[in-house]
């Protein structure tokens, strides 16, 4: 394939994986060790870091942070087969790791794991945190230095067909920054938020269709034309998520277009609710999906993971929301589960939760 990067997959989240050549030519450097350079750039990263590797290499996300990151920047890196909580907080104390990037779970597991006071984390200086939002408790323990993990982490938003992170918080930014958006676009993209029944750029405050263009982005999906004339338009990648910029272009997810639900002609992202779900005290995670209704057209259903020794009901689950949030986003189905379908990367597969709740309990729409 001439002219192009070696090719990755999509993270498959949403639907079966694609495969993504990508950009490589005299005008427009080869997209994978550019956008690692970025990517060292934002955090610092130098010859003397030490960074665990947790995540897979076949995805953007391992592939970037950690063969080709640690290979540019001539660093150290720690490799697990498989993510554990005890044996990364291991590995962090006796490889004296000073980077460590992953999802929220992984955080979150380790920051609640039985022995976490007994191992020394002060080798720890950055790392991200990508593909599902954080908690606002969960960054507060993250960026401690007296009693949680003390990394200046940045957040990261992006996509395979991006070559990866898009957007990220820069070192130093405020916690509300972190918790509530994704950070600032890349400094080789531009971004901006259309329309997605128009296609019309909106201002700061709208919410609106997030789409990056730069030289990063991929060439096509692989012998899928029709896909590919619907991602990528007029040279920009049309990303699929929801989003609002503020006046400063901090950008914050606000949902994706494919998992919007629209309950008696009313649109919701499940990406608000479950934000508003991450603050209740015995929930560690959720995911929301819109499952078919024969009076709305379809409803609400939460998976919701407790927190450690937490007996939590669907009941307190709808209880919790009454009167917190608009009606129609208030779940009318819940189901208590002790963990989510995932990708190799960490992020939930909500089509496979929607297909099985429809499969277990015969949902099904208007007449």
């Amino acid at each position: 394939m001439p002219n192009a990067s070696p090719p990755v997959s999509s993270n498959g989240s949403a639907s079966d994986p694609k495969i993504l050549p990508r950009c490589s030519s005299r005008r427009a450097p080869p997209a994978i060790p550019y956008k690692a350079r970025v990517y060292l750039d934002l955090h610092e990263w130098t010859a003397e870091d030490r960074c665990l590797v947790a995540v897979p290499y076949f995805h953007i996300f391992g592939a970037l942070g950690g063969i080709v990151a640690n290979t540019l920047a001539g660093s150290t890196q720690v490799l697990m087969d498989v993510f554990e909580p005890e044996a990364a907080l291991r590995l962090i104390q006796d490889q004296r790791v000073t980077i460590f990037s992953g999802v929220p779970t992984m955080f979150i597991t380790i920051l609640g794991h039985p022995r976490f006071t007994e191992f020394d984390l002060r080798s720890l200086r950055t790392g991200t945190i990508g593909a599902a939002p954080v908690p606002t408790e969960t960054m507060t323990r993250i960026l401690d230095r007296a009693s949680g993990m003390g990394m200046d982490a940045t957040v990261v938003y992006g996509l395979t067909e991006a070559t990866g992170g898009t957007h990220f918080t820069r070192l130093g930014d405020p916690i509300d920054k972190r918790v509530s958006t994704v950070g600032r676009v890349t400094p080789e993209l531009e971004d901006r938020i259309v329309d997605p029944a128009t296609g019309r750029a909106l201002g700061p405050g709208e919410e609106g269709e997030v789409c990056v263009k730069g030289p990063t982005l991929m060439l096509r999906y692989y012998k899928e034309p029709a896909a590919t004339a619907e991602k990528v338009r007029d040279g920009w990648l049309h990303t699929g998520d929801m989003g609002v910029k503020d006046a400063e272009g901090y950008l914050r997810i606000t949902g994706r277009l494919s998992d919007m639900i629209i309950v008696g002609g009313f649109n919701t992202y499940p990406a608000e609710i479950e934000n508003f779900y991450l603050g209740h005290p015995q929930i560690l995670d959720v995911s929301i999906v819109g499952v078919p209704d024969p009076v709305m057209g379809e409803s609400v259903m939460a998976f919701v993971i407790p927190k450690a020794g937490a007996a939590l009901t669907p009941d307190e689950v709808v209880e919790f929301a009454r009167g917190k949030i608009a009606n129609f986003k208030v779940p009318k189905h819940v189901e208590i589960v002790s963990e989510f379908p995932l990708t190799g990367s960490g992020k939930v597969q909500k089509f496979k939760q929607k297909a099985w709740a429809i499969e277990r309990y015969g949902f099904s729409g208007p007449k």
